[in-house]
């Protein structure tokens, strides 16, 4: 495959595969929400389950894909750290998105105290509040 990028050509190595939108043996498609009035959609007709490092906030819809968002407000700390939570939780959200059942748009608030707490602990706190929310199937 040739690419052309800056006026020159280049060609693909051969060993890199386009990124799959599907979690490893899930049926449940990922997808994110971008767009600030598909954020406000969830925070006004959605429902919240309150944890005590990340809130939750779920929309069922129609289709039958998925969709995620995470935010990460400046109380919680600068950039550095903010991202750092943003990628945690995605990598959570990610090893249990097998499990989830479709049809949903997500939104994921972490709260400032999650800075204290190591990966592990954010993804049971996910786990739980999936739990609570009725989101996992039988398996998951």
């Amino acid at each position: 495959m040739v690419m052309i990028g800056r006026g020159r050509k280049f060609e693909l190595a051969p060993f890199v595969v386009p990124v799959e939108t599907k979690a490893k043996g899930s049926g449940v498609d990922m997808e994110r929400l971008t767009k600030n009035k598909e954020f406000r959609a969830v925070y006004k007709h959605g429902k919240a389950y309150v944890g005590r490092y990340l809130v939750l906030y779920v929309l069922p819809r129609p289709a039958a894909v998925t969709r995620s968002g995470f935010t990460v407000g400046k109380k919680v700390g600068i950039a550095v750290k903010r991202n750092l939570m943003r990628r945690r939780v995605q990598a959570a959200q990610r090893q249990l998105l097998p499990g989830l059942q479709a049809g949903y748009d997500l939104v994921w608030v972490v709260r400032p105290r999650a800075v204290t707490v190591g990966f592990w602990v954010l993804r049971e706190e996910m786990k739980r509040l999936y739990r609570q929310a009725g989101l996992l199937t039988p398996r998951g």
